[in-house]
């Protein structure tokens, strides 16, 4: 653990906590009358919720940083799989909320699948394109097969309608 430490970007990883903690305290900010006043929650109800959140995100994070980079082609297509299936699951089970069925109320917390398109396209690109270089491929409509996938997925959130993601 001590190596996987010592070789993280501690510049970004420093940022991400500052930003966190920033974006907690903004959070508390912003809500805490608005909280009291018009959904009878404490004030407090949306910065804890924050809290959590970060809490699960900071413990996936830390099982991720154990995986290595060369492991991940190996989850790529059930992670496309799986947020393709979601996106296309929100135009039946997704909860309109802001006048965008891009939701899904899980009942503690409401899941956005367009956020997680975003990161799971990342290592899509990124696995796709490193493997076409490697086999020095020279068909240049592999090299847009990443790319229209990706269309696809822009595709299904732009439909929900979300141009926020």
């Amino acid at each position: 653990m001590k190596k996987k430490l010592s070789q993280m970007d501690l510049g970004l990883f420093s940022l991400t906590i500052i930003y966190a903690i920033f974006g907690s305290i903004m959070i508390y900010s912003a809500s805490s009358i608005l909280t009291v006043l018009s959904q009878g929650v404490p004030s407090y109800y949306y910065f804890v919720k924050q809290l959590i959140i970060l809490a699960i995100g900071m413990g996936l994070g830390m099982i991720v940083l154990f995986i290595p980079t060369s492991k991940y082609k190996y989850f790529v297509p059930f992670l496309i799989a799986g947020i393709g299936a979601l996106l296309l699951g929100l135009t039946v089970y997704g909860k309109i909320k802001n006048g965008t069925q891009g939701w899904y109320d899980l009942g503690f917390f409401n899941l956005q699948p367009a956020e997680l398109a975003k990161s799971v396209m990342i290592i899509y690109m990124a696995c796709n394109y490193y493997h076409l270089i490697k086999a020095k491929e020279r068909m240049f409509f592999k090299y847009l097969i990443p790319v229209m996938v990706g269309g696809f997925f822009t595709f299904l959130v732009l439909i929900q309608p979300d141009f926020g993601s």
